[in-house]
């Protein structure tokens, strides 16, 4: 029997453009001046332009033109994806430039996924204020927006202070960049098990504005959870999402599970915690990193007032459980080390026997640098964790890395 278009079709419960409401453009992308804590990487800056594609749905939004090629976009509806179609298109820095300079001149405000410089974006073109959302984003300010018992032990000192904590703090504990600047990724945390990973933090996060000092949490599980303020003012849960943590603290993906679900005491600290920045001004969507500790304290170690990595995965997860019949789905994010031609093959055909759903996907220009090669972010299904991670180690032997 053929399957209908409509039956294929995966679709959020709600786009951006719900959330958001109409007169706003999305634009996700980072300086390219590379300000903040987050690496700079052209490509990968790039790529990540295209994690709107899937959700955005009526909301004008700023992409990359290697996001959006015909057989980068043809994966996606082969899985049933309907790329959002308001793309505000740049093909490099010049180009975005210009566009952002457009944007301004005009009467929408935008919604950033990451500060920028005045110069890139006046403060009068956020969506809201923009020291509200620095301030919400600055892990020194942590102990003003989450109730002081679901916090782990911590303080703030300036990194001149160093000296005089380490005196007082026993080894492990975490230490993290507090900051106005952008931030993300785990790429301004440390945890400090050694001599040596305390005085690599001190030497890394010597320049910061504070310092972050913070118990090192055993925990059974590392949950991301995710808020919507809508533009008609309601408070929505979204999900939540396992947190895949590599050894160093780096945020590798997420387990999103149809039976799984976090403690409803973490659903609702993350509320209180939503309700909280939305009486400072907060509007758009937020995801709140929150433990279940082996002794069953629930424990939020960091906030981020921004779309996450996972946050196309769990506004598409109803629609991909209910057309898949699953329970399970790994989301991800994947450099690979092989030729297009290699990629897009692999890609195919696992998209058509319903393994993998991509979310966003760069398709490097044709050249001979070797470093320009194809990223994915997307969706992997099976019938069992174990069967997802069999077809991960396949993508691994694939050169999906």
């Amino acid at each position: 029997m053929e399957v209908t278009r409509k039956q294929m079709d995966i679709a959020p419960t709600l786009t951006l453009k719900d959330i958001y409401g109409p007169q706003l453009v999305f634009n996700p992308r980072v300086s390219f001046e590379g300000i903040g804590w987050i690496p700079k990487d052209t490509i990968l800056d790039d790529f990540r332009t295209g994690a709107l594609l899937p959700i955005a749905g009526d909301m004008p939004f700023v992409c990359n033109d290697r996001t959006v090629t015909e057989e980068a976009l043809n994966l996606l509806k082969t899985a049933g994806i309907s790329p959002a179609p308001n793309q505000l298109v740049y093909d490099g820095k010049n180009s975005f430039y210009g566009l952002l300079e457009s944007l301004s001149s005009g009467q929408q405000k935008k919604v950033l996924n990451q500060p920028l410089p005045d110069s890139e974006v006046p403060p009068e073109k956020y969506w809201i204020d923009k020291e509200v959302f620095s301030y919400l984003n600055n892990k020194a300010n942590m102990g003003e927006i989450v109730p002081k018992e679901h916090l782990p032990k911590r303080m703030v000192v300036s990194p001149d202070e160093l000296v005089t904590v380490r005196e007082k703090w026993t080894l492990p504990f975490v230490m993290k960049a507090g900051t106005d600047l952008p931030n993300g990724g785990g790429f301004d945390v440390v945890l400090c098990h050694t001599e040596e990973d305390f005085k690599r933090a001190s030497e890394l996060l010597k320049d910061s504005q504070s310092i972050v000092i913070e118990e090192f949490i055993e925990n059974k599980k590392n949950y991301c959870l995710q808020f919507a303020k809508t533009c008609d003012g309601q408070i929505l849960y979204l999900g939540a999402g396992e947190q895949i943590i590599s050894v160093s603290g780096r945020y590798k993906g997420n387990w999103i599970s149809a039976e799984d679900s976090p403690p409803k005491s973490a659903i609702n600290l993350g509320r209180t915690i939503m309700e909280k920045a939305c009486q400072l001004g907060y509007k758009g969507i937020a995801g709140f990193d929150i433990l279940i500790t082996e002794d069953n304290r629930v424990l939020c170690i960091d906030l981020n007032f921004r779309l996450n990595g996972s946050t196309p995965a769990l506004l598409l997860k109803d629609s991909i459980f209910s057309r898949h019949n699953n329970q399970d789905m790994m989301f991800k994010s994947w450099k690979i080390d092989r030729p297009w031609d290699e990629f897009h093959d692999i890609c195919k055909s696992l998209v058509e026997d319903g393994s993998l759903i991509p979310l966003a996907i760069y398709h490097p220009e044709t050249s001979g640098d070797s470093e320009n090669k194809p990223f994915i972010n997307g969706i992997l299904i099976g019938n069992s964790k174990e069967e997802i991670l069999q077809k991960e180690q396949y993508l691994t032997e694939h050169g999906w890395k």
